[in-house]
């Protein structure tokens, strides 16, 4: 992903760990927290454990709402560690973590790469300013393919013609991380340029495998119409 960057040191700034569905009790409550036993289940920290596998030292930034330490040591290579979600009765860490300490962080202006999560996250514009200063490679990695529904969605136009700005400026290369993104980058006045290939998330080998069977619609609770092989 990172192109002829000589890299040892990797910063996965990911705040959102766990998509929730939005509601009001959210907003009000907060987010339960990830069990810290679970965490080296959660998809981008599987991720990151590969790549420290390769030999790279890897820190993903979480924000803090989602999890319970400040920071998690999972091998010699990998970490987790907590980010501060500010004002999280304006910006739920849910949906918009507002992270600006990220901008002045230490331990991001030692990596050799940065990876930020989505186009509209206050963290990516925080990472990227940081990013810009130190003359860091930052790469986005683009899952979003549209805008979100009120009321995050205004929030969103707005931060295209203010924070974004910044961002499409500082970022090296936006990563598809679904084939959809491409449009949508397009439409938030990303150049074709800036646009690199289409890396997904990718599966689990030893938990989901290919194999030989059938199965009929009634098995997903569908009407019997016709049969569905693999």
């Amino acid at each position: 992903m990172y192109g002829e960057y000589l890299v040892l040191k990797i910063a996965i700034v990911n705040p959102i760990i766990r998509s929730e569905n939005p509601s009001l009790s959210i907003l009000l409550n907060g987010i339960s927290k990830v069990p810290t036993d679970k965490i080296s289940e959660i998809n981008i920290v599987e991720l990151a454990s590969e790549l420290a596998n390769l030999g790279y030292d890897v820190i993903v930034y979480v924000a803090d709402a989602f999890i319970e330490f400040d920071e998690l040591r999972l091998s010699d290579r990998l970490t987790i560690c907590s980010i501060p979600a500010r004002l999280q009765r304006i910006f739920s860490p849910a949906f918009l973590p507002f992270t600006p300490s990220l901008a002045v962080s230490s331990s991001l202006r030692e990596a050799d790469v940065i990876q930020s999560a989505d186009f509209h996250h206050f963290s990516t514009f925080s990472a990227s300013n940081l990013a810009a200063r130190e003359e860091i490679p930052f790469f986005v990695w683009q899952e979003a393919f549209h805008y979100m529904r009120p009321p995050a969605k205004p929030f969103q136009r707005l931060f295209d013609v203010t924070a974004g700005r910044s961002i499409r400026d500082t970022t090296t290369k936006f990563i598809l991380r679904t084939k959809k993104a491409k449009n949508f980058l397009n439409e938030i006045g990303i150049q074709s340029s800036a646009i690199g290939p289409w890396i997904p998330s990718g599966i689990n080998g030893n938990l989901f495998q290919p194999r030989s069977g059938t199965l009929y619609p009634e098995d997903l609770a569908f009407q019997k119409i016709s049969r569905l092989s693999f």
